[in-house]
């Protein structure tokens, strides 16, 4: 569904969903702790179903600028064995060439009914993967498109470069190597050359 709002902002809302997507699973064997405890992890064999629901607002700033602000959530269920849900904000300005484009992502999950980080109980399913526990992330970058060369009606050679900053932080999983809740920083640089011909 899509609304115009004025000339020069539009609104949508879509909703999307999904059978029998599988949960994220390691190459390696995975392991859980019950009651401190490592036992084999045990995940249910039906794929996830999902419902995604993304608002998204587009606004023309002028002088070539824009700015998109969406607004993705998802909520993932494994039958009667929980939920899942992520959300995510991410508002991105658009500007001219040569001008860095800033960008703001958040994004927050919720752990999965059958996740935890040292179960108190002996349930039919455990898991301990970091994935499926609570944890947001937040993001923090900058692009931007240099044109190098260009001849009108020919080809148009631009060199583009991108840095973001991310957080993450988890709620309910443990760093086994200090005890405290895991969390991790990182910067993600993008260097790539695209041509139009």
């Amino acid at each position: 569904m899509t609304q115009i709002l004025t000339p020069r902002w539009i609104a949508s809302a879509k909703l999307r969903g999904d059978l029998g997507r599988r949960l994220p699973s390691a190459a390696r064997t995975a392991i859980a702790r019950v009651f401190g405890a490592a036992v084999p992890e045990r995940k249910p064999a039906q794929g996830v179903r999902s419902r995604a629901l993304n608002f998204r607002v587009n606004g023309d700033l002028g002088s070539h600028d824009a700015i998109h602000l969406q607004y993705p959530l998802f909520l993932g269920h494994l039958g009667d064995q929980g939920a899942h849900r992520r959300a995510r904000l991410q508002p991105l300005l658009s500007a001219t060439s040569g001008w860095p484009t800033p960008s703001l992502r958040y994004y927050r999950q919720g752990h999965a009914l059958f996740y935890s980080d040292d179960a108190q109980s002996e349930t039919t399913y455990v898991s301990r993967n970091r994935q499926l526990s609570t944890f947001d992330s937040v993001g923090l970058g900058a692009k931007v498109a240099y044109t190098w060369r260009k001849v009108p009606g020919s080809y148009e050679v631009k060199l583009n470069g991108g840095y973001e900053y991310v957080r993450y932080k988890y709620s309910d999983f443990t760093d086994i190597r200090t005890g405290s809740p895991y969390s991790f920083n990182a910067g993600v640089l993008q260097l790539y050359v695209s041509a139009t011909f």
